[in-house]
């Protein structure tokens, strides 16, 4: 600003850290290298965490029939506003914000995974609620879990605000221009799109990827970032069968 040649332009545009590994330059954004692999929400159990489900994630699109999964809410287990907000007693009597909403969790990772740069999440929904919401979460969860989990990134949408800006959306990044409600038609499926705050993180080989789904958060786990639940009661269904392939994207970047 006043002239002065500090060697700042010579410099690379973009600085990024990447959890798992360091600091790395780039000289755009997004990066142009990434490739968008998604991984699709299944029914079939993980055996991974203590959830409502326990469901699994896949590279593999989904089957014809698979049966969507079902969350009803409020939780008479959830501790409630102001408190845990959706975090409940897992089976070991501990708080755990798991333990009572939906979850998503792949198999352990034949290898390490970069991704960075946006993420987008498509949801097939339908509710027995005229509006519900989509709080995503998404995890590392490592091959030997030493403590509680920390999000590596959320999004979160309102379904009445699902319609798109076409000029502003990007294939892995939607844009909401929310000058809308879209109340939702009980029993009708919905393609609900929902941005996922930009990450930068390494997967480590035998570490699990995890999706937690639910409509509402913690003032304790998700603080500053938890949502007023309000008086929300009805049943959503995430679908994902081969006509409805509910799927992460994510922006995976290989080395050579």
């Amino acid at each position: 600003m006043k002239g002065i040649d500090t060697g700042i332009m010579d410099e690379p545009a973009v600085k990024i850290f990447v959890g798992n590994d360091g600091w790395q330059t780039r000289a755009t954004w997004p990066l142009p290298e990434a490739q968008y692999r998604s991984l699709y929400l299944s029914g079939e159990p993980a055996y991974a965490v203590e959830s409502l489900n326990d469901g699994s994630l896949s590279w593999q699109s989904p089957l014809e029939g698979e049966q969507a999964t079902r969350f009803d809410y409020p939780r008479k287990e959830w501790s409630g506003w102001p408190g845990f907000g959706t975090g409940a007693k897992n089976s070991r009597g501990m708080m755990d914000p798991a333990a009572k909403i939906i979850t998503f969790t792949s198999a352990p990772l034949e290898q390490d995974l970069e991704i960075i740069g946006p993420i987008a999440l498509k949801l097939w929904l339908s509710s027995t609620a005229k509006d519900t919401d989509v709080i995503a979460r998404l995890f590392e969860v490592p091959e030997k879990l030493v403590g509680p989990l920390q999000p590596l990134t959320r999004g979160w949408l309102k379904a009445s605000h699902r319609a798109l800006d076409p000029k502003r959306s990007k294939p892995n990044r939607p844009f909401h221009p929310h000058d809308r409600r879209e109340p939702l038609e009980s029993g009708q499926v919905y393609p609900i799109e929902v941005e996922v705050w930009p990450t930068a993180h390494r997967f480590k080989k035998g570490s699990r990827i995890r999706l937690d789904l639910a409509n509402g958060d913690s003032p304790v786990f998700d603080m500053p970032f938890n949502h007023h639940y309000g008086t929300k009661v009805g049943t959503d269904w995430y679908h994902h069968d081969a006509d409805h392939p509910s799927h992460l994207s994510l922006p995976v970047v290989t080395r050579d």
